[in-house]
Order: structure tokens, then C-alpha cells, then sequence
């Protein structure tokens, strides 16, 4: 199976490896993640921006949606430190 095949559309693999069986947990290797988020709407003030950015910085807990092959979704809150720019 292509790990890409099974991605969301916008989603790509940056690297992979194998996994030991019976190892950590896949997430106790993940050091971080990015996202690219595009505005449509009316233009915004570069000010406002930053200071909507700023503010997600500062939360202390952000929620995370996840959908399921099945449909069904799932919410889990975040509070992983972060850094956020524009």
C-alpha cells in the first residue's frame, strides 16, 4: 500500500520509515507538523492577521477535528507548545 494514496487531497509525505513491532508509539516520534492555511473572503489587514495568530500562540489548548474513513468525527483538545508565523 502507498502511504500518499491514503492522504487527504493537500496532504503529502515528507519522509517514512518502519516502525519495530511492539515499539513506541507512532506518535512519540512525531516532533512537530505544519499546516498552510489560505484566506478567501474579503482581504484582511495584515495587523489583524498577525494579532489572530498571535492569539493562537498564546492559547493554551486549541481543538483538533478528525474525520474517519467511516464519516465520524472526533474531536481531541492540543496543548503542545507551538510557533506560528505568517
Amino acid at each position: 500500500m502507498r502511504l500518499g494514496a491514503e492522504l487527504p487531497e493537500g496532504l503529502r509525505v515528507i519522509s517514512a520509515w518502519r516502525m519495530a513491532p511492539g515499539g513506541p508509539r507512532i506518535e512519540a516520534g512525531i516532533r512537530g507538523f505544519r499546516y498552510e492555511v489560505k484566506l478567501s473572503g474579503p482581504p484582511r489587514d495584515v495587523a489583524w492577521l498577525a494579532d489572530r495568530v498571535a492569539a493562537f500562540d498564546e492559547a493554551s489548548s486549541f481543538p483538533v477535528h478528525k474525520r474517519a474513513k467511516d464519516g465520524t468525527t472526533k474531536t481531541k483538545t492540543r496543548g503542545q507548545r507551538r510557533r506560528s508565523a505568517l
